[in-house]
């Protein structure tokens, strides 16, 4: 009780539980997404766990539907803020991968086209395999003086493999 009379506590709206379900239903969906690997991480209960991964053998839409609302009232008993963590941090390794991925596709393109880039590579990598950059950037120049259909790319994705492994090693 307060000063002022009995203290009613205000129930929320109808349109307010409604967009709050929805955004549990999203999430649940982004939980879905996710690999077995990434959804090990997740501080969840067993029985979310279960529902995920009954979700993934249904065949039918409205099942699936169905299983995706369920997914959103199991959501409820759940602590989010953790989870929203989680998701946050598996989403920054994947825009980091995604940037890394990006930046050997330009290495390899800019290999390719310009002769310069090369003396640049190796002043950012000097580990590299001189010899064997070389082969491969000659044999995609090769290539691409053949005029050979985007399919047949071997010699490209040779020397985009061999710059991800030099970064990585």
């Amino acid at each position: 009780m307060t000063e002022d009379g009995p203290e009613t506590e205000e129930k929320p709206s109808r349109t307010a539980r409604k967009k709050e379900a929805l955004a549990l239903q999203t999430l649940g969906a982004r939980l879905i997404s996710l690999g077995p690997d990434q959804l090990a991480l997740l501080p969840i209960r067993d029985k979310l766990k279960q529902a995920i991964s009954d979700h993934h053998r249904f065949k039918s839409h409205e099942a699936k539907r169905r299983q995706l609302q369920f997914i959103g009232r199991l959501m409820r008993d759940e602590d989010i803020g953790p989870i929203q963590d989680v998701l946050n941090d598996i989403n920054q390794v994947s825009a980091s991968a995604q940037y890394q991925l990006h930046q050997l596709e330009d290495w390899r393109d800019r290999l390719i086209s310009d002769s310069q880039a090369l003396t640049n590579y190796l002043n950012d990598h000097p580990n590299t395999d001189i010899q064997k950059l070389r082969s491969l950037i000659r044999l995609a120049r090769h290539a691409e003086q053949q005029h050979s259909p985007p399919t047949d790319k071997k010699a490209h994705r040779q020397l985009f493999r061999f710059l991800r492994d030099n970064q990585t090693a």
